[in-house]
């Protein structure tokens, strides 16, 4: 499991909390099928969901949303590290006081 939900995350708007947890889940899909070596129909189909849940939900996209849907960069699964890692330090408000948002994101 690449992200687990965690209480701390909710910010107790019911539709943003729902949003913000199916991102995760969504993720941790995505990184099952990376890991397994789904079809490629399978990840196309799940990078699709995440970047319409992402869209709806933010402003602009992330970077390495862009490079995951472009089927850029030589590791897929990196980049998916990353994207969790900046949408952990969103659940969190991107403080870094907060202890629930890592310094640095999780290692390749």
């Amino acid at each position: 499991m690449l992200l687990q939900w965690q209480q701390e995350f909710e910010v107790g708007h019911r539709p943003t909390d729902l949003a913000h947890r199916a991102v995760v889940d969504l993720l941790n899909e995505l990184d099952e099928s990376l890991a397994v070596g789904a079809p490629q129909e399978v990840v196309e189909r799940l990078l699709g969901e995440l970047n319409h849940l992402l869209t709806e939900h933010l402003e602009s996209g992330h970077d390495a949303l862009e490079r995951l849907c472009r089927g850029e960069g030589p590791d897929s699964r990196h980049d998916l590290k990353l994207l969790a890692h900046w949408w952990l330090a969103h659940l969190c408000g991107q403080d870094p006081v907060q202890p629930c948002a890592p310094t640095k994101p999780p290692s390749h």
